[in-house]
């Protein structure tokens, strides 16, 4: 009877760990002489390790979406500055018109400037302090949709009123002259 105990109490270990896995509710020492019962629960392992992967996973997304926000900023300036260069060969083009230089001049002439920063979702996100026109001016008076100025655009307009000022120097230097 003494050897059946010992062998029963040095099984325990062994029939907890079975029970374990098997992951029921109840308890090995159940069978062991004058021990109470010890309830516990099992352990939801595959929860756990689901649990774990889906902070894995939401914290790779997260990642993911932080480098497409920097690729979409570099892609933002790659394109801007493609916008910068834009294509002016004359073949390239259709509906050629002349510009009256003192139009644009006088646009230019009405065309409000102010300082101010970007929103914290814009832009540079207010780091710094800026100067130039609205984009809803610069439709007012020269096309556009309201809510960038294209530099291709705003290059043409500068280059015409600088024309447009040569010529009223020119004049008034003969004048004078």
């Amino acid at each position: 009877n003494e050897l059946n105990s010992r062998l029963t109490e040095r099984s325990l270990p062994f029939n907890e760990l079975a029970q374990y896995l098997q992951a029921t509710p109840q308890s090995p020492y159940q069978s062991a002489q004058g021990v109470q019962p010890v309830n516990y629960m099992p352990s939801d392992y595959a929860g756990a390790v689901n649990q774990n992967y889906q902070g894995q996973l939401a914290n790779y997304q997260a990642k993911l979406q932080n480098n497409a926000a920097k690729w979409q900023a570099v892609g933002d300036i790659v394109g801007s500055a493609g916008k910068a260069f834009a294509m002016s060969d004359r073949t390239a083009k259709t509906d050629i018109q002349p510009v009256d230089h003192a139009d644009v001049l006088s646009a230019l002439k009405t065309l409000p400037n102010y300082t101010y920063r970007y929103k914290a979702n814009a832009g540079d996100g207010g780091r710094e302090q800026r100067i130039g026109p609205m984009a809803q001016d610069w439709a007012d008076r020269f096309g556009g949709n309201g809510e960038v100025i294209p530099m291709p655009q705003m290059l043409g307009a500068l280059l015409v009123a600088v024309q447009a000022l040569t010529v009223k120097v020119e004049a008034l230097e003969a004048r004078v002259a």
